[in-house]
């Protein structure tokens, strides 16, 4: 479910992006990382798994509004390493 979850969220933001310096690509490449993270998370602390994946839904969205075609792979990098801290 969260790996269904980030690609959605994530091809809905590069669809939007005209010209995308993060390609469909770029995000398969970086969310096995995320889910792998994010999954581990889970077991310790669901709570903070759930409030990464809401992030990240939201901040594709507002990238998606922005057209900022380099966002998903910075916000799957950054929320990866909060995912991994946590």
């Amino acid at each position: 479910m969260i790996r269904a979850t980030l690609l959605s969220a994530a091809f809905m933001s590069l669809a939007a992006a005209p010209a995308m310096a993060c390609t469909a690509a770029d995000v398969e490449a970086r969310q096995g990382a995320l889910v792998a993270a994010v999954q581990a998370l889970l077991a310790t602390n669901p709570v903070k798994a759930q409030e990464i994946v809401a992030q990240m839904q939201a901040e594709l969205e507002a990238a998606a509004a922005a057209e900022d075609a380099d966002a998903p792979c910075e916000i799957i990098d950054r929320l990866t390493v909060e995912a991994q801290k946590s």
